[in-house]
């Protein structure tokens, strides 16, 4: 049994996890149709097809099919319905997103890096200014108003610039992590009020 086992596609996968969902499109049972979902992204993409349980799609991305997928990476998919009396009657019935996380399903225990883009970049020019970074963060590029510059070849100021956007970058990150577990968006401040 696959974990989630849901009636709507699946928003996130780990790597090497497997997958399952049921799906129906009232119009379209699946007597009548085929489903296939196509996943595309940066990596290698994958495809699903879906198998009739009655008029419903029975669908899996597969453990094997997963750990093909590049962890960090957001894959679009689109789910393609074709008419079994007539294959050239294809359309997209629907579309999303999924975003792909780091998987340890191998159990191997050597360290993993789980922070974001955002996040290892603010750590290069926190580094960076602090005048403790190695020799391949002062070797990261960033986007400048100026064009694309290494860390290491910038000023105090377009640091401090570029730490204030990456900042807010990393918080915004947090704020929608902590919303995905059922957390609060943004954060409680306290304070007094009182008269003079």
């Amino acid at each position: 049994m696959a974990r989630d086992d849901r009636s709507t596609e699946p928003r996130e996968i780990r790597v090497g996890e497997r997958i399952a969902w049921t799906r129906t499109f009232s119009e379209y049972p699946a007597t009548e149709y085929g489903l296939e979902y196509r996943f595309r992204g940066n990596g290698t993409g994958i495809n699903v097809t879906g198998a009739a349980d009655g008029d419903a799609f029975d669908c899996e991305i597969t453990a094997a099919q997963s750990a093909t997928l590049l962890a960090g990476e957001t894959y679009e998919w689109q789910a393609w319905l074709t008419e079994t009396a007539d294959a050239t009657n294809t359309w997209i019935a629907a579309s999303g997103t999924i975003d792909v996380k780091a998987g340890f399903s191998s159990g191997i225990t050597t360290a993993v890096d789980l922070r974001s883009d955002a996040k290892i970049i603010l750590d290069a020019i926190n580094a960076t200014i602090l005048n403790k970074a190695t020799s391949d963060q002062l070797e990261y590029e960033i986007a400048t108003p100026a064009g694309s510059r290494k860390l290491k070849r910038m000023g105090l100021k377009e640091l401090t610039d570029a730490r204030k956007i990456f900042a807010e970058i990393v918080a915004r990150e947090r704020a929608a992590e902590r919303v995905k577990r059922g957390g609060k968006f943004g954060r409680t401040v306290l304070g007094r009020l009182w008269e003079d």
